[in-house]
């Protein structure tokens, strides 16, 4: 709900979806799942390095790296931290020198309070769109199911998700 309420809030201020991706170093399930069901317009997998993706995606959709909101848990996403513009950590419990190292590198912006699997991701949406000011009417327009609410879904569900994989040096669609 919580990434659903951030693309909706951002369709409110400006009349479209906003480009929503997800980049995974495997062949994840759960990632193909949830990039299907919510309509992310791209899904990459079996990319170890994220940058490579993360360039792919630039080139292909006219888009700064410093232009993105990064959401990352792991050193595989370092690289990635290192490029984009809004970067925020998915806490883990215990200590952790990993979180040691992002914080004394300054590669977050924010670490979320709430722990993986405990709705850390939708701590990132709603901080995202507490930023842009737009919560409330985007929790209002959203619990009414309003006619704009409607507008945005319909248009949110005709698109298609478009899935990539790295093959020898290329990144290339192809379904998982």
């Amino acid at each position: 709900m919580g990434i659903n309420m951030l693309r909706f809030s951002y369709w409110l201020q400006h009349g479209q979806v906003p480009y929503t991706a997800i980049i995974s170093g495997e062949h994840n399930k759960a990632s193909f799942h949830l990039a299907t069901r919510e309509h992310f317009q791209s899904a990459y997998y079996k990319i170890a390095n994220k940058t490579d993706a993360l360039e792919h995606l630039c080139k292909t959709r006219a888009l700064k790296a410093e232009e993105i909101a990064f959401v990352f848990d792991d050193i595989l996403d370092v690289s990635m931290a290192r490029k984009c513009g809004i970067r925020i950590l998915v806490n883990r419990p215990g200590p952790s020198l990993f979180q040691k190292y992002i914080a004394d590198h300054k590669l977050a912006d924010y670490v979320t309070a709430a722990h993986s699997g405990r709705y850390a991701v939708r701590e990132c949406c709603e901080l995202i769109m507490g930023f842009q000011n737009s919560f409330e009417t985007a929790i209002e327009e959203r619990s009414a199911f309003s006619a704009k609410y409607t507008r945005y879904l319909r248009a949110r569900n005709e698109m298609p998700t478009d899935f990539f994989t790295r093959e020898g040096d290329q990144i290339v669609t192809k379904k998982p």
